[in-house]
């Protein structure tokens, strides 16, 4: 109630979710006694639906009804039972609230639960299923998360995310775009293991260089470029503002948890502006001390100087004697030293050669 009292007194328009949802972290333990009984769960799902849109359907345009039911980890429902909830939950929204938006998540979207768990539905079948079966809801929201030991969060690349964002056009809805990326390596003792039992892969990967604030801000600013090309996706969503201890994927907030913006703050920021005015991105805007359009120099947790594209195939985790950069470093590659001849220059664009650069060397 405070949350929307605070958005209505401040005009902010509001989007909430998800109303449905099997996650753990959401689900209260005495739902469980009726795990096996599906007309139970599907009462409770019907009546927990209707108080939260009656509730606060005249403030709230937007809602994210419900999310992952595809991925079917925590209960064991079949096909049918699984689309009867989806298309039970929309059409409800819908009845209660005719010109709100009613919106179907989709979690873990590039579907690698489907190899294990058979009783779900991959995430494009899901889709399918819901355009055909004539499910009433208004578009898709996409939740992807990366960066994390976890399920469906494993790193990939940006050109696998705008494929995968590609495949969902052709259903012809809109469709919202819920990221985040954590700002350092999330090790072991920040994960949760999905079953408590089970070991924690660390080898979760990166974009780039390890996760660092750095990183985060250019990934941002990577992906938004990508997604708002796209003509069908409607928004971009940072899924957490601030850092907190029950926070779903740690570190991925746009804020420590004392409130100190982080460099992705300031992108974001910098491209909502930008996408308002209609005028191009400049350093200076992104946070640039330098005024270095390419952003070539060495930098120390200063992300603006920050050049995330790599001039080389070689990996550039570590320099050349092998230790790590630090937090927000990149440099752009240098020749090896077998191309260079006594008395060359290494050229870097945006740096003049110096007694500085011989002894880098």
């Amino acid at each position: 109630d405070n949350w929307v009292n605070w958005a209505k007194k401040n005009s902010m328009p509001m989007f909430a979710g998800p109303i449905v949802s099997f996650e753990p972290n959401v689900l209260p333990d005495w739902v469980f006694l009726w795990e096996h009984d599906y007309d139970t769960i599907r009462d409770l799902l019907y009546e927990h639906t209707e108080r939260v849109i009656s509730r606060y359907g005249e403030s709230i345009k937007l809602w994210n009804v419900v999310s992952g039911l595809h991925i079917n980890s925590h209960f064991g429902f079949s096909f049918d039972q699984l689309l009867d909830l989806s298309r039970m939950s929309t059409l409800l929204a819908k009845e209660i609230r005719p010109n709100a938006k009613v919106m179907v998540e989709i979690r873990q979207p590039f579907g690698e639960y489907y190899a294990e768990n058979q009783k779900s539905i991959p995430p494009l079948m899901y889709a399918d299923l819901l355009i055909q079966g004539a499910v009433n809801f208004d578009g898709f929201s996409v939740k992807l998360m990366m960066g994390q030991a976890q399920p469906g969060q494993f790193a990939r690349d940006l050109m696998q995310v705008s494929h995968m964002l590609d495949q969902f056009a052709g259903f012809g809805k809109p469709m919202y775009l819920n990221i985040c990326v954590p700002s350092d390596v999330v090790n072991e003792m920040m994960i949760a293991s999905p079953d408590g039992k089970a070991e924690v892969d660390p080898n979760c990967g990166f974009w780039r260089k390890p996760w660092s604030q750095a990183v985060q801000g250019h990934w941002l600013e990577a992906i938004m470029h990508i997604a708002m090309s796209k003509p069908y996706i409607e928004a971009v969503v940072w899924h957490e503002v601030v850092d907190h201890p029950d926070i779903q994927l740690p570190l991925s907030g746009l804020m420590t948890e004392d409130l100190t913006p982080k460099p992705a703050f300031r992108r974001i920021s910098a491209f909502r502006a930008a996408m308002n005015t209609g005028e191009p991105m400049t350093p200076t805007a992104m946070g640039s001390k330098t005024g270095d359009p390419r952003g070539l120099r060495k930098t120390n947790g200063d992300d603006s100087n920050f050049d995330p594209a790599p001039k080389t195939s070689e990996p550039l985790a570590q320099d050349d004697a092998g230790d790590d950069d630090g937090p927000g470093e990149m440099l752009e590659a240098d020749p090896p030293p077998s191309q260079l001849k006594r008395g060359s220059k290494s050229k870097r664009p945006g740096r003049s050669h110096s007694a500085a650069d011989e002894s880098d060397h």
